[in-house]
């Protein structure tokens, strides 16, 4: 448990949490082997998830942890760290679905392509969080090919 828990220590986990909520933001990766349990009131973004605090959030962590770990304990070894914000825009993401081999694939090229071109660093950090409607109206935009891989 305590080799568990010091390789866990170096990830750390964001806590939003508004005046009316709070989600976990958690790389997809790590949510995609329990994606078929986490509910539509979980969000995503780009790379992340964002999953609702009161049964999501504890579902990764139960999953991740292998128990039901305290938040406060959490919060102490520094694995979360909470962040307030008074208007938040998580509510206005994707809803949490199980991405398909294509919106993967669409969201990679567009991503990849783009970050390689000259854009400004601010621009460049806009295009790692891009959702995957973002990628969608961008490779029209651009006109970026996307190779299907079978």
């Amino acid at each position: 448990m305590i080799k568990l828990m010091t390789k866990l220590m170096n990830r750390t986990y964001i806590f939003f949490e508004d005046p009316g909520h709070g989600w976990l933001r958690v790389p997809l990766k790590e949510v995609e082997p329990i994606a078929d349990k986490i509910s539509p009131y979980s969000y995503m973004r780009g790379k992340y998830a964002y999953l609702e605090e009161d049964c999501d959030a504890w579902t990764f962590l139960k999953y991740k942890f292998g128990i039901s770990p305290s938040f406060g304990d959490l919060k102490a070894k520094g694995i979360i760290k909470e962040k307030y914000v008074e208007n938040t825009a998580i509510r206005d993401y994707e809803i949490f679905h199980i991405r398909t081999e294509e919106e993967k694939a669409l969201m990679e090229t567009v991503i990849t392509t783009l970050l390689s071109w000259d854009f400004k660093k601010s621009s460049k950090e806009k295009i790692k969080k891009a959702s995957y409607e973002d990628c969608q109206n961008w490779q029209e935009y651009y006109g970026i090919k996307i190779s299907h891989r079978r």
